[in-house]
């Protein structure tokens, strides 16, 4: 089943980004999801570490969106 995601970048606590998308809203922040892997034709493939990971930041720190077409 193929599934389209919103995702942006935020920043990581180690000075680069991570791809998030929107899990749960409250106000001016959000509880978000890592996405760290890769999409294939076969689904998601995961890289491990901080795939998965919920973070809460404020809103005004994600940049860059864009959709992510999975098949989960």
């Amino acid at each position: 089943m193929k599934r389209e995601i919103y995702v942006y970048d935020t920043p990581s606590e180690d000075g680069g980004k991570l791809t998030v998308s929107i899990a749960e809203s409250f106000g001016r922040r959000v509880s978000v999801r890592a996405w760290h892997g890769q999409a294939t034709s076969r689904g998601w493939k995961s890289w491990g570490g901080w795939d998965g990971l919920r973070l809460i930041v404020s809103r005004d720190q994600l940049e860059n969106p864009r959709k992510l077409i999975v098949e989960l």
